[in-house]
């Protein structure tokens, strides 16, 4: 599994935008990736689906999300 930064949103306003395309719930997790965050206390990333790609979004500093694709297979484990 590989992560590729796609994008770099710098206000709630411009995630909730961002994330209106993504479906409508999460498709799975994976375990915590090695994304440096503050704001990261789950042991899991939750994955979304984005037209096509599997997707992660991460804040990395005071209303700054970073958002990666997954390049690769990856077991997806359940979100509930």
């Amino acid at each position: 599994m590989e992560l590729k930064q796609i994008k770099i949103i710098r206000s709630y306003v411009g995630l909730s935008r961002y994330m209106s395309d993504f479906s409508a719930y999460p498709i799975g997790t994976i375990p915590r990736t090695t994304i440096p965050s503050p704001y990261s206390f789950s042991s899991h990333e939750v994955v979304w689906s984005l037209k096509d790609k599997k997707v992660i979004v991460k804040e990395v500093s005071h209303k700054v999300y970073k958002v990666f694709e997954i390049i690769g297979p990856v077991q997806l484990g359940s979100v509930y």
